[in-house]
């Protein structure tokens, strides 16, 4: 499958020239994203926010369609017997949503009672967590699609 601004990497890619695209797209963005954040974190005020601020409430909104995604994701994997409970492309995706979960949970909670700047920070770190979920399962996806291209040959 091509990316229409990426056309030449992903149709002429083998799999682990795939993989190494994907991981090096994933921890350079994430790289790149902490140059906003930082920007962020020193421009905040050191003061607690509240929940009259518009922010909080855009925050909690956030909250909760990043945690719709990472129910959406979740529960499909789960219930896949060829990837629940197999070595560590499981154990690193369950550990990658319970992070992200949690710092999903908890930024609006530490905007109201630490400085603004640490909910911010969590927000940062619950969505990369969620950016390795999706690298992982896309690099499950691919070498699924890669045996089952190598089955229909020997077929």
């Amino acid at each position: 499958m091509a990316c229409s601004l990426c056309p030449s990497i992903m149709l002429t890619s083998t799999s682990s020239q795939r993989t190494s695209t994907l991981v090096a797209i994933t921890g350079i963005t994430i790289i790149l994203a902490m140059i906003p954040t930082y920007m962020a974190w020193t421009r905040s005020p050191y003061s607690p926010g509240s929940t009259a601020d518009s922010d909080f409430w855009w925050l909690i909104q956030s909250s909760v369609m990043a945690l719709l995604s990472l129910l959406t994701l979740s529960i499909p994997i789960y219930e896949d017997s060829k990837f629940s409970h197999k070595g560590r492309t499981w154990f690193w995706t369950c550990w990658f949503i319970s992070a992200a979960t949690v710092a999903t949970i908890l930024a609006p909670v530490l905007y109201v009672l630490v400085p603004t700047a640490y909910s911010g920070a969590t927000v940062f770190v619950g969505s990369a967590c969620q950016a390795f979920v999706v690298l992982q399962l896309s690099l499950a996806a691919s070498i699924g699609m890669g045996r089952a291209k190598e089955k229909e040959k020997t077929s």
